[in-house]
């Protein structure tokens, strides 16, 4: 604002620069007077709307925060996959475990067998 003022003064005098700030003077007070519609924030939308959708908002932000909390406690990728090796050492144990379980059973029949054939003889 001073350039404006030194180059109106340098170039077109004093008289026209003291015109120039008493003017700007005068607009600065009008202004001030009519409540400064220039520089005044008007909304386009109603106060009742703005707590609506200020109500929205945090109802959303609640439910932001809430997801965010169950996700952290979700298992990553990583513990994921290691879960997955785990079930897959699991499952090779099993399979040992039913064979193992079959050949019990195979020799647990022999038994009941020759049991019962010794029971006939004696007979």
């Amino acid at each position: 604002m001073e350039n404006i003022f030194s180059n109106i003064i340098s170039e077109r005098g004093d008289v026209v620069a003291g015109v120039v700030a008493f003017l700007v003077i005068i607009a600065g007070l009008v202004l001030k007077k009519m409540g400064n519609p220039l520089l005044e924030k008007t909304s386009p939308i109603a106060d009742p709307q703005i707590a609506a959708l200020s109500q929205k908002v945090g109802g959303i932000d609640a439910r932001l925060r809430s997801v965010e909390t169950h996700v952290d406690h979700l298992p990553t990728r990583v513990e994921l996959h290691q879960i997955q090796l785990q079930i897959v050492g699991l499952d090779g144990k099993m399979v040992s475990l039913e064979k193992t379980g079959n050949a019990s059973a195979a020799s647990l029949a022999r038994l009941e067998d020759h049991l019962y054939n010794l029971a006939r003889s004696n007979k």
